[in-house]
């Protein structure tokens, strides 16, 4: 991923933003102190969290799952045996998606 993603080689993903309120080139990138104008884009600093969405406690649906969840994650079968664990509880059980859990895993490694 880190190959294929940095400054100005026209890698292009979808990123939701807060009321669909997101800088461009002519509003100056809405002058914030975090983005600057580079070429015909706004090159913005970020910041990621990482927290779990959904504790387990209650039955979730496909559409709770849409709402919620908006990056995606890599097939389960691109890595090595027993690194992803398919979730048994009835809390985990869809016919309209499968639930995985992971090892924990240096933040640091590129995937």
């Amino acid at each position: 991923v880190k190959g294929r993603v940095r400054i100005d080689v026209g890698t292009y993903f979808q990123v939701f933003w807060d009321g669909d309120s997101f800088p461009t080139t002519s509003n100056g990138c809405e002058g914030s102190s975090s983005c600057e104008v580079r070429g015909t884009t706004c090159f913005c600093s970020t910041t990621v969290h990482t927290s779990p969405v959904f504790d387990g406690s209650a039955i979730i649906t496909k559409e709770q799952l849409l709402t919620k969840l908006h990056i995606g994650a890599p097939n389960p079968a691109h890595f090595d045996e027993g690194f992803y664990f398919r979730c048994t509880a009835s809390a985990c059980i869809s016919p309209d998606f499968s639930v995985y859990f992971t090892q924990v895993v240096d933040k640091n490694n590129d995937i």
